[in-house]
């Protein structure tokens, strides 16, 4: 079809698809409007935000945990990109100095939740801001708090079969599994486990 080959590539193949996005965009940031006032308020720092500010592990240094010699060569390498990451996430462990403990699954993804919403709306705001990709990603610091809520989500036990099967259900939705070690594996082992009743 000659219009799919024409419109295809950028998004008109499907004028009504196009339609419903725009729709969507238009409530998105309506919602924004309405929670924040202004789309400038919804990229402030929330009090969750301040709090691991507030923290004495906070890191907000781009070069944290380099070398010397990897100061002096401006760069480094992906594995160690990753290694320093690492030893970030450990040190900093989940900003629990000055953040609330989630004590069950559900806790984990209330809070899961949260920083999705909060992404979904800065990018929102982004968007109609003018900035071209939105709202790229959160602070380091707040995917540092995600990694940690994932382990909690191997570890914490489901207080019941029906907390279970929501988290699952959430789980297998929110696309999490595909940044985890195999896939997220261990949080479905963990809900399929024993479950307190």
């Amino acid at each position: 079809d000659p219009f799919q080959v024409a419109f295809g590539t950028i998004g008109m193949d499907n004028p009504a698809r196009a339609i419903e996005n725009a729709r969507k965009n238009i409530r998105k940031a309506a919602d924004v409007r309405a929670t924040f006032g202004r789309y400038e308020v919804a990229m402030e720092d929330v009090e969750a935000e301040r709090l691991i500010k507030s923290s004495a592990k906070f890191i907000d240094d781009y070069d944290w945990g380099w070398t010397p010699e990897e100061l002096e060569a401006g760069y480094i390498g992906g594995g160690r990109m990753f290694e320093i990451e690492d030893q970030r996430r450990d040190y900093v462990d989940g900003y629990r100095d000055v953040l609330p403990e989630p004590h069950t699954l559900s806790d984990v993804v209330r809070e899961f939740v949260y920083w999705d919403w909060l992404y979904s709306s800065r990018n929102a705001a982004g968007k109609e801001l003018g900035y071209e990709f939105g709202y790229s990603e959160h602070h380091n610091s707040v995917c540092d708090r995600e990694r940690y809520l994932e382990k909690l989500l191997t570890t914490i036990k489901p207080l019941s079969r029906a907390e279970a099967v929501e988290v699952c259900r959430w789980f297998l939705a929110s696309g999490k599994d595909e940044y985890m070690e195999d896939k997220g594996a261990a949080v479905i082992l963990n809900l399929v486990g024993e479950c307190e009743e």
